[in-house]
């Protein structure tokens, strides 16, 4: 009696697919200080510089009342991507 040959390999299903948030880029010039306060901070949060930094300034305009923009329509045409009606 022969073995039975070992089934193939199932694939895992793939993964949904994500929209992209569309993104600006800013440049900050930080002292040395202010870097090393920034890359030891975000490596003890366990999130990158740039997660920190948003979420710094997020917190910073929700303590001074400063509106999220949720429903502005300035805001939502901004966040298209060229090309998207």
């Amino acid at each position: 009696m022969r073995d039975a040959a070992p089934a193939p390999p199932v694939a895992a299903p793939a993964p949904a697919p994500q929209t992209k948030e569309v993104k600006a880029g800013v440049t900050v010039h930080l002292s040395a200080r202010e870097f090393m306060r920034l890359a030891l901070g975000a490596a003890e949060a366990d999130m990158s510089a740039d997660d920190l930094i948003a979420e710094a300034i997020e917190e910073y305009l929700d303590a001074r009342g400063v509106l999220s923009l949720g429903g502005c329509s300035c805001l939502a045409a901004a966040m298209k991507k060229p090309g998207e009606a």
